[in-house]
Protein backbone atom coordinates (compact mmCIF):
# COMPACT_ATOMS: atom_id res chain seq x y z
CA UNK A 1 0.00 0.00 0.00
CA UNK A 2 2.87 2.46 0.70
CA UNK A 3 4.83 1.94 -2.53
CA UNK A 4 1.38 2.15 -4.18
CA UNK A 5 0.97 5.69 -2.61
CA UNK A 6 4.37 6.78 -3.11
CA UNK A 7 4.15 5.73 -6.69
CA UNK A 8 0.95 7.90 -7.18
CA UNK A 9 2.71 10.55 -5.69
CA UNK A 10 5.58 10.17 -8.29
CA UNK A 11 3.05 10.21 -11.04
CA UNK A 12 1.27 13.35 -9.88
CA UNK A 13 4.08 15.03 -9.78
CA UNK A 14 5.34 14.31 -13.34
CA UNK A 15 8.25 12.39 -11.57
CA UNK A 16 9.63 9.46 -13.95
CA UNK A 17 13.16 8.12 -12.85
CA UNK A 18 15.68 6.99 -16.18
CA UNK A 19 17.18 3.65 -17.10
CA UNK A 20 20.84 3.65 -16.50
CA UNK A 21 21.12 2.70 -20.40
CA UNK A 22 19.83 5.92 -21.06
CA UNK A 23 21.81 8.00 -18.80
CA UNK A 24 24.80 5.98 -20.30
CA UNK A 25 24.38 7.00 -23.33
CA UNK A 26 23.80 10.75 -22.73
CA UNK A 27 27.18 10.61 -21.03
CA UNK A 28 28.68 9.05 -24.08
CA UNK A 29 27.70 12.03 -26.22
CA UNK A 30 28.46 14.14 -24.02
CA UNK A 31 31.97 12.68 -23.65
CA UNK A 32 32.08 13.27 -26.74
CA UNK A 33 31.57 17.13 -27.33
CA UNK A 34 34.20 17.21 -23.73
CA UNK A 35 37.22 15.38 -25.59
CA UNK A 36 36.96 17.33 -28.96
CA UNK A 37 36.63 20.56 -26.67
CA UNK A 38 39.82 19.20 -24.47
CA UNK A 39 41.69 18.46 -27.64
CA UNK A 40 40.94 21.67 -29.35
CA UNK A 41 41.86 24.29 -26.28
CA UNK A 42 43.10 21.86 -23.75
CA UNK A 43 40.05 23.40 -21.00
CA UNK A 44 39.85 19.93 -19.19
CA UNK A 45 41.81 17.01 -17.73
CA UNK A 46 45.06 18.26 -19.85
CA UNK A 47 44.56 21.66 -18.71
CA UNK A 48 47.56 22.62 -16.77
CA UNK A 49 49.14 23.16 -14.12
CA UNK A 50 46.09 21.13 -12.78
CA UNK A 51 42.97 19.49 -14.58
CA UNK A 52 39.88 20.65 -14.50
CA UNK A 53 36.31 19.55 -14.68
CA UNK A 54 32.95 20.22 -16.15
CA UNK A 55 30.27 21.13 -13.36
CA UNK A 56 26.98 19.68 -13.89
CA UNK A 57 23.42 20.16 -12.36
CA UNK A 58 20.36 18.29 -12.45
CA UNK A 59 17.69 20.48 -10.85
CA UNK A 60 14.99 17.61 -10.73
CA UNK A 61 17.30 15.51 -9.64
CA UNK A 62 15.79 13.12 -7.63
CA UNK A 63 18.13 10.44 -6.24
CA UNK A 64 21.00 11.26 -8.45
CA UNK A 65 20.84 8.99 -11.30
CA UNK A 66 21.92 11.59 -13.90
CA UNK A 67 25.07 12.55 -11.19
CA UNK A 68 25.82 9.35 -10.43
CA UNK A 69 26.29 8.87 -14.13
CA UNK A 70 28.16 11.76 -14.66
CA UNK A 71 30.37 10.21 -12.32
CA UNK A 72 30.84 6.60 -13.19
CA UNK A 73 31.55 8.00 -16.98
CA UNK A 74 34.32 9.66 -15.98
CA UNK A 75 32.42 13.27 -16.95
CA UNK A 76 33.60 14.98 -13.96
CA UNK A 77 34.35 14.61 -10.52
CA UNK A 78 32.36 15.30 -7.25
CA UNK A 79 33.10 18.72 -6.35
CA UNK A 80 31.09 19.27 -9.73
CA UNK A 81 27.95 17.62 -9.17
CA UNK A 82 25.23 19.84 -7.75
CA UNK A 83 21.45 18.77 -7.51
CA UNK A 84 18.16 20.52 -6.58
CA UNK A 85 14.71 18.64 -5.98
CA UNK A 86 11.03 19.43 -4.31
CA UNK A 87 10.68 15.67 -3.25
CA UNK A 88 11.57 15.41 0.88
CA UNK A 89 11.42 11.71 0.08
CA UNK A 90 14.28 11.77 -2.10
CA UNK A 91 16.23 14.38 -0.19
CA UNK A 92 15.87 11.91 2.32
CA UNK A 93 18.03 9.59 0.45
CA UNK A 94 20.65 11.52 -0.49
CA UNK A 95 23.00 10.82 2.52
CA UNK A 96 22.47 6.84 1.79
CA UNK A 97 23.14 6.55 -1.99
CA UNK A 98 26.50 6.21 -3.49
CA UNK A 99 26.59 9.15 -5.10
CA UNK A 100 27.41 11.01 -1.76
CA UNK A 101 29.59 8.94 -0.31
CA UNK A 102 32.36 11.37 -1.66
CA UNK A 103 31.22 14.55 0.67
CA UNK A 104 33.33 13.88 3.59
CA UNK A 105 30.67 15.90 6.04
CA UNK A 106 27.22 17.66 5.96
CA UNK A 107 28.19 20.66 5.27
CA UNK A 108 29.99 20.09 2.04
CA UNK A 109 26.62 18.19 1.13
CA UNK A 110 24.46 21.21 1.40
CA UNK A 111 27.02 23.30 -0.59
CA UNK A 112 25.83 20.46 -3.41
CA UNK A 113 22.36 19.20 -3.06
CA UNK A 114 19.29 21.70 -2.61
CA UNK A 115 15.72 20.45 -0.93
CA UNK A 116 13.94 23.15 -3.15
CA UNK A 117 11.75 24.19 -6.40
CA UNK A 118 14.29 23.39 -9.33
CA UNK A 119 12.75 26.71 -10.68
CA UNK A 120 13.22 28.70 -8.66
CA UNK A 121 16.80 30.54 -8.35
CA UNK A 122 19.17 29.07 -6.09
CA UNK A 123 21.09 30.94 -3.41
CA UNK A 124 24.28 32.60 -3.28
CA UNK A 125 27.04 30.91 -3.09
CA UNK A 126 30.76 31.00 -3.57
CA UNK A 127 33.05 28.36 -3.96
CA UNK A 128 36.57 28.52 -4.27
CA UNK A 129 36.90 25.34 -6.75
CA UNK A 130 34.19 26.37 -9.04
CA UNK A 131 33.46 29.96 -10.86
CA UNK A 132 30.15 31.51 -11.10
CA UNK A 133 29.02 30.01 -7.86
CA UNK A 134 25.63 28.50 -8.01
CA UNK A 135 24.31 30.84 -10.72
CA UNK A 136 25.81 29.19 -14.10
CA UNK A 137 26.96 25.63 -14.29
CA UNK A 138 28.88 23.74 -17.88
CA UNK A 139 26.19 21.57 -17.94
CA UNK A 140 22.58 20.95 -17.22
CA UNK A 141 21.20 17.43 -17.36
CA UNK A 142 18.10 15.18 -16.41
CA UNK A 143 14.83 14.45 -16.93
CA UNK A 144 12.41 17.15 -15.14
CA UNK A 145 9.01 16.05 -14.37
CA UNK A 146 6.35 16.60 -16.84
CA UNK A 147 2.46 15.96 -17.24
CA UNK A 148 1.52 15.60 -13.34
CA UNK A 149 -0.07 18.29 -11.23
CA UNK A 150 3.42 19.98 -11.31
CA UNK A 151 3.41 23.10 -8.98
CA UNK A 152 0.49 24.05 -6.78
CA UNK A 153 -0.29 28.03 -7.29
CA UNK A 154 -4.42 27.08 -6.27
CA UNK A 155 -3.28 27.15 -2.37
CA UNK A 156 -3.67 30.23 0.13
CA UNK A 157 -1.14 33.31 -0.60
CA UNK A 158 1.98 31.48 1.23
CA UNK A 159 5.03 33.23 1.26
CA UNK A 160 6.48 30.01 -1.04
CA UNK A 161 3.58 30.80 -3.33
CA UNK A 162 4.60 34.23 -3.27
CA UNK A 163 7.59 33.60 -4.43
CA UNK A 164 7.13 31.60 -7.09
CA UNK A 165 5.01 33.51 -8.64
CA UNK A 166 7.33 36.30 -8.53
CA UNK A 167 10.17 33.77 -9.76
CA UNK A 168 8.17 33.29 -12.98
CA UNK A 169 7.70 37.10 -13.61
CA UNK A 170 11.20 36.24 -14.84
CA UNK A 171 10.78 33.09 -16.95
CA UNK A 172 10.90 34.29 -21.46
CA UNK A 173 9.49 31.28 -22.63
CA UNK A 174 5.97 31.87 -20.95
CA UNK A 175 3.55 33.24 -23.73
CA UNK A 176 2.89 37.18 -23.94
CA UNK A 177 -0.76 36.04 -23.36
CA UNK A 178 0.13 34.46 -20.19
CA UNK A 179 2.51 36.34 -18.74
CA UNK A 180 0.65 38.57 -16.25
CA UNK A 181 2.29 37.55 -12.93
CA UNK A 182 3.85 40.71 -11.45
CA UNK A 183 3.30 40.21 -8.18
CA UNK A 184 3.39 42.92 -4.94
CA UNK A 185 2.15 41.44 -1.57
CA UNK A 186 0.29 44.06 0.71
CA UNK A 187 -1.44 43.07 3.85
CA UNK A 188 -4.57 41.89 2.07
CA UNK A 189 -2.05 39.62 0.37
CA UNK A 190 -3.23 40.87 -3.11
CA UNK A 191 -1.78 40.17 -6.50
CA UNK A 192 -1.62 43.54 -8.96
CA UNK A 193 -1.20 42.74 -13.23
CA UNK A 194 0.88 45.24 -14.69
CA UNK A 195 -0.41 47.81 -16.91
CA UNK A 196 -0.02 46.32 -20.24
CA UNK A 197 -3.02 44.39 -19.41
CA UNK A 198 -4.98 47.47 -18.71
CA UNK A 199 -5.72 46.09 -15.46
CA UNK A 200 -3.48 47.99 -12.94
CA UNK A 201 -5.98 49.21 -10.81
CA UNK A 202 -7.66 45.72 -10.65
CA UNK A 203 -6.60 43.78 -7.75
CA UNK A 204 -7.00 39.81 -8.06
CA UNK A 205 -6.80 37.05 -5.61
CA UNK A 206 -3.89 34.84 -5.64
CA UNK A 207 -6.08 32.04 -6.94
CA UNK A 208 -7.41 34.28 -9.41
CA UNK A 209 -3.78 34.58 -10.42
CA UNK A 210 -2.80 31.57 -10.40
CA UNK A 211 -5.69 30.49 -12.03
CA UNK A 212 -4.62 33.04 -15.57
CA UNK A 213 -0.74 31.56 -14.90
CA UNK A 214 -2.14 27.60 -14.76
CA UNK A 215 -2.23 26.02 -17.80
CA UNK A 216 1.77 26.66 -18.35
CA UNK A 217 3.21 23.14 -18.58
CA UNK A 218 6.16 22.88 -15.68
CA UNK A 219 7.83 20.76 -18.35
CA UNK A 220 8.19 23.46 -20.63
CA UNK A 221 9.24 25.89 -17.74
CA UNK A 222 11.76 23.56 -16.68
CA UNK A 223 12.86 23.86 -20.15
CA UNK A 224 13.78 27.42 -19.47
CA UNK A 225 15.27 26.75 -16.09
CA UNK A 226 17.66 24.46 -17.90
CA UNK A 227 19.10 26.69 -20.36
CA UNK A 228 19.08 29.48 -17.36
CA UNK A 229 21.38 27.15 -15.18
CA UNK A 230 24.27 27.15 -18.03
CA UNK A 231 26.97 29.60 -19.06
CA UNK A 232 27.06 30.54 -22.59
CA UNK A 233 28.85 28.07 -24.26
CA UNK A 234 27.29 25.10 -22.16
CA UNK A 235 25.96 22.05 -22.94
CA UNK A 236 22.14 21.13 -22.05
CA UNK A 237 20.73 17.37 -22.38
CA UNK A 238 17.19 17.10 -21.13
CA UNK A 239 14.57 14.71 -21.49
CA UNK A 240 11.30 15.79 -22.94
CA UNK A 241 7.79 14.75 -23.81
CA UNK A 242 7.61 14.96 -27.27
CA UNK A 243 4.75 17.23 -27.89
CA UNK A 244 6.97 20.45 -26.78
CA UNK A 245 8.59 19.09 -30.33
CA UNK A 246 5.38 18.34 -32.62
CA UNK A 247 2.02 20.36 -31.02
CA UNK A 248 1.09 23.45 -32.99
CA UNK A 249 0.40 25.46 -29.41
CA UNK A 250 3.73 24.81 -28.52
CA UNK A 251 5.67 26.39 -31.26
CA UNK A 252 6.59 29.29 -29.41
CA UNK A 253 8.69 26.76 -26.99
CA UNK A 254 10.21 25.41 -29.62
CA UNK A 255 11.21 28.78 -30.71
CA UNK A 256 12.63 29.82 -27.95
CA UNK A 257 15.06 26.71 -27.72
CA UNK A 258 16.11 27.95 -31.29
CA UNK A 259 16.44 31.64 -30.04
CA UNK A 260 18.40 30.90 -27.07
CA UNK A 261 20.59 27.31 -28.15
CA UNK A 262 21.90 25.29 -31.30
CA UNK A 263 19.86 22.39 -31.30
CA UNK A 264 22.82 19.27 -31.78
CA UNK A 265 20.74 16.53 -31.58
CA UNK A 266 17.12 14.82 -30.82
CA UNK A 267 17.62 11.34 -29.78
CA UNK A 268 13.56 9.83 -29.83
CA UNK A 269 13.11 7.12 -26.82
CA UNK A 270 10.55 4.39 -27.11
CA UNK A 271 7.64 4.00 -25.19
CA UNK A 272 9.03 1.55 -22.73
CA UNK A 273 11.33 3.51 -21.62
CA UNK A 274 9.44 4.69 -18.42
CA UNK A 275 7.00 1.74 -17.91
CA UNK A 276 8.39 0.70 -14.92
CA UNK A 277 7.33 4.41 -13.54
CA UNK A 278 3.83 3.52 -14.75
CA UNK A 279 3.56 5.89 -18.13
CA UNK A 280 3.98 5.39 -21.56
CA UNK A 281 4.96 8.67 -22.43
CA UNK A 282 6.65 9.44 -25.75
CA UNK A 283 9.88 10.90 -25.23
CA UNK A 284 12.89 12.00 -26.78
CA UNK A 285 16.59 13.59 -25.38
CA UNK A 286 16.99 17.03 -26.40
CA UNK A 287 20.66 17.89 -27.10
CA UNK A 288 21.73 21.63 -27.10
CA UNK A 289 24.51 24.08 -26.79
CA UNK A 290 23.53 27.15 -25.38
CA UNK A 291 24.93 30.39 -27.81
CA UNK A 292 27.46 32.30 -26.59
CA UNK A 293 27.56 36.11 -25.86
CA UNK A 294 26.26 38.07 -28.51
CA UNK A 295 25.62 34.87 -31.38
CA UNK A 296 23.23 34.55 -33.44
CA UNK A 297 20.85 31.71 -33.83
CA UNK A 298 21.67 29.44 -36.74
CA UNK A 299 18.03 27.93 -37.74
CA UNK A 300 19.22 26.45 -41.22
CA UNK A 301 21.80 24.23 -39.29
CA UNK A 302 21.77 20.17 -39.62
CA UNK A 303 20.67 18.61 -36.51
CA UNK A 304 21.71 14.82 -35.91
CA UNK A 305 18.30 12.65 -35.72
CA UNK A 306 17.87 9.05 -34.31
CA UNK A 307 15.19 6.93 -32.72
CA UNK A 308 16.27 4.14 -30.38
CA UNK A 309 13.97 1.44 -30.80
CA UNK A 310 14.90 -0.25 -27.70
CA UNK A 311 16.09 0.59 -24.31
CA UNK A 312 19.56 -1.62 -24.98
CA UNK A 313 22.70 -0.80 -25.21
CA UNK A 314 23.22 -2.26 -28.31
CA UNK A 315 20.77 0.27 -29.70
CA UNK A 316 22.43 3.52 -28.18
CA UNK A 317 25.84 1.87 -29.59
CA UNK A 318 24.53 2.00 -33.04
CA UNK A 319 23.39 5.73 -31.99
CA UNK A 320 26.46 6.51 -30.72
CA UNK A 321 28.74 5.56 -33.48
CA UNK A 322 26.26 7.06 -36.25
CA UNK A 323 26.50 10.64 -34.16
CA UNK A 324 30.30 10.23 -34.37
CA UNK A 325 30.08 10.32 -38.07
CA UNK A 326 27.59 12.84 -38.31
CA UNK A 327 29.71 14.77 -35.63
CA UNK A 328 33.08 14.73 -37.28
Amino acid sequence: MEKHQEKQKKQDLGIFYTPPEVVNFIFDILNIWKEKEDKESKRWQSREPKPHYPSVIDPAVGEGVFLKGALEKDFTKPNYIFGIDIDETVTKKWEEINLLTSFGSRADLENHFFHQNGLLPLEDKILRYKTGGLKEFDVAVGNPPYGGIGVDLKSKATPQAIEFLNALTKYKIIPAKNKKIVVTQNNQTMISLPTSYHVASQQLSLTDIANRADGIPIEILFVERFIQLVKPGGWIAVIIPDGILSNSNTHYVRDFIADKTKVEAIISLPRETFKQAGTSAKTSILFLKKLAEAEKPLLDRPVFLATAEKISKDDFQKIEKDYINFYK
